[in-house]
């Protein structure tokens, strides 16, 4: 397997479910995470968990916004 080590991910969806695998497992492997999802409350929960294991982890609520114009 390819040493990702040092890399960056983007996951979207990390506030439950697969995203909070995805990102999980990719901080075991050294990758420095930028996580997104629309809950903010979970996403926070689940960033500072990364974090306790060492990883560095950039996270920030975001949602669809659609504009009517």
């Amino acid at each position: 397997m390819r040493d990702l080590a040092g890399s960056v991910a983007i996951v979207t969806g990390a506030s439950r479910g697969i995203g909070v695998h995805i990102a999980d497992g990719l901080a075991r492997r050294g990758v420095r995470l930028s996580l997104a999802a629309r809950s903010g409350e979970e996403l926070r929960r689940v960033s500072r968990a990364i974090e306790d294991k060492g990883a560095r982890v950039v996270a920030q609520a975001a949602w669809d916004c659609h504009l009517q114009g």
